[in-house]
Formats: C-alpha cells, sequence, structure tokens
C-alpha cells in the first residue's frame, strides 16, 4: 500500500503533471504490525500539500478498483503495486490491475 506516502512524496514532488491513487487498508498485521489509524492520520498529513494530486483510499485494491477506474476515465499509464508481499496477495494485485494498465 502506500503506507506513510514517502514514495508518493517523491514521484508528486519530481513528476509535477502526476496524479495518484494511494491505496491501504492501514490495517495492523504480521507484515506491518504498525499500520492503523495514527499511520493513516500521519500520512494524510504528509501528503496534503500535494491537495487534488493525491487520493489516499483506506481500503484495499479489489473494493476500489472500479471506482478509481471509473474515475480517471481510461487504462491506468502506470500501476505502482507495493502491498502484501505474501504469494497470493501479489497473484491477486496482479490480476486486478493488469488488465487495467494501458
Amino acid at each position: 500500500g502506500i503506507s506513510m506516502g514517502e514514495t508518493a512524496v517523491h514521484l508528486l514532488q519530481h513528476l509535477p503533471q502526476l496524479h495518484i491513487h494511494g491505496i491501504d487498508p492501514y490495517l495492523p498485521s504480521e507484515e506491518y504490525p504498525g499500520a492503523g489509524d495514527a499511520q493513516y492520520a500521519e500520512t494524510q498529513v504528509r501528503l496534503s500539500p500535494f491537495g487534488s494530486r493525491i487520493k489516499l483510499h483506506r481500503n484495499l485494491s479489489r473494493f476500489v478498483v472500479e471506482h478509481i477506474m471509473e474515475s480517471i476515465g481510461h487504462d491506468a499509464d502506470m500501476v505502482f503495486v507495493d502491498g502484501s508481499h505474501k504469494f497470493d496477495s501479489v497473484l491477486e494485485d496482479v490480476y486486478i490491475w493488469g488488465p487495467r494498465t494501458a
């Protein structure tokens, strides 16, 4: 997921035409024990200077992919997936996002 937003900040600073939909459920897990409300709030603050160029979706990809695709109105130019590294999760992300890229 977008986690703390460091990569998003870097990309937004260096690519002024870029718009990002960041997805992360911010749920604590074995992989991400620090995830939660505090991390989500901190990420919102960190990304707030970029205004409408960044949209956070606090959810899993499978629950927001259709909404995101409808909002951009075309295939995604790029999908940067940095989610769970468990095999089933990676496979699901490839299945969800692969057909929706230009």
